[in-house]
């Protein structure tokens, strides 16, 4: 399940119980979660979103390196590279 959750496929849609020891959570697809969302994305092109990605990070105050977005996200040398050349300073 850990690995289905790195790669966005399922997600936490919900949670059961409401006392501490007693809950659980509800995994649901993404697919049927947010399909809206998944169609938008589904026009992006990878370069553009890990571009996006990266920006959001560097704005945050994330470390931008090649390596750490290879290692975060399993990107490509050549992705990561270009992404941590595409934020804005």
């Amino acid at each position: 399940m850990q690995s289905l959750s790195a790669l966005f496929q399922i997600c936490k849609v919900g949670i059961t119980g409401r006392t501490r020891g007693t809950y659980g959570y509800i995994w649901g697809l993404v697919e049927e979660w947010l399909p809206e969302t998944l169609n938008d994305a589904a026009r992006i092109r990878p370069d553009d979103a890990a571009a996006a990605v990266a920006q959001r990070l560097a704005d945050w105050g994330a470390p931008q390196t090649r390596r750490i977005f290879e290692r975060w996200f399993g990107w490509p040398r050549e992705r990561a590279e270009a992404a941590v050349q595409a934020v804005r300073p």
